[in-house]
């Protein structure tokens, strides 16, 4: 910043200004889970029979969301009866966890099933989301299958 623009501006004041400029930009992060269930809506206009679950925390306050689209639940019969089972953290702002469910097709390449974002400010167990989400999931999806 000195040398190309000749300001004197710490680090923390200049990752400040930059945070603040991309809120004004692209909007709060408040604002984009607003936008969820309307998303989630859209969702299921576009696909068949999506399984969509949208769960919140008291009256706005998003807890997770498990989705699972009707093009995925297509691809299944053509996929091997091994299912992989996986979690990522975000350790960044959102500090959130996803949670996939995939499986291999005959080509041997990873086909995503399932999948979900969770907070981790609410504090769900992960045994929660995934007894009651993908259990559910699996039981209208695989296990009647074979």
């Amino acid at each position: 910043m000195r040398r190309k623009y000749g300001i004197s501006m710490s680090y923390r004041k200049a990752l400040a200004v930059k945070r603040h400029s991309m809120k004004l930009l692209f909007g709060f992060d408040e604002e984009s889970y607003q936008l969820l269930p309307s998303m989630c809506h859209v969702l299921e206009i576009a696909n068949l029979e999506p399984l969509i679950n949208l769960v919140r925390h008291g009256d706005s306050v998003f807890k997770y969301l498990f989705l699972s689209l009707s093009a995925w639940c297509q691809a299944r019969d053509h996929c091997i009866s091994v299912l992989i089972v996986d979690e990522t953290f975000m350790k960044s702002y959102f500090k959130g966890a996803l949670p996939t469910v995939c499986t291999r097709d005959a080509n041997r390449r990873l086909v995503s099933l399932a999948l979900g974002y969770v907070i981790l400010k609410i504090r769900i167990p992960r045994i929660v989301f995934f007894s009651v989400e993908v259990s559910s999931f699996l039981l209208t999806q695989f296990i009647y299958r074979f």
